[in-house]
């Protein structure tokens, strides 16, 4: 399914060129208990990392627990939000 979409997608990266205003990246810090969960958070990270690196403007903000923020951690995501957006 990820080759597939990805397929889809040219220029992902250049992408946050074109994107004028202020970017709030939330990610969840736990690798889920899977074979691959650490190599997956370990890559998850490195990806953040080179984002920071090319796109200085994107904020990154890290909350404790897996993939999904908005289910895992809803008042931490929103408070974030709000910070953000003001």
């Amino acid at each position: 399914m990820v080759e597939v979409h990805e397929a889809k997608i040219t220029d992902l990266g250049g992408a946050y060129d074109r994107i004028t205003c202020p970017i709030l990246m939330v990610v969840g810090s736990r690798a889920y208990p899977v074979p691959q969960g650490e190599e997956i958070r370990e890559a998850v990270s490195q990806g953040v990392r080179s984002l920071r690196e090319a796109y200085s403007k994107v904020r990154v903000e890290w909350l404790a627990c897996g993939h999904n923020v908005p289910l895992e951690r809803p008042a931490e995501l929103a408070e974030l939000i709000v910070r953000f957006a003001n």
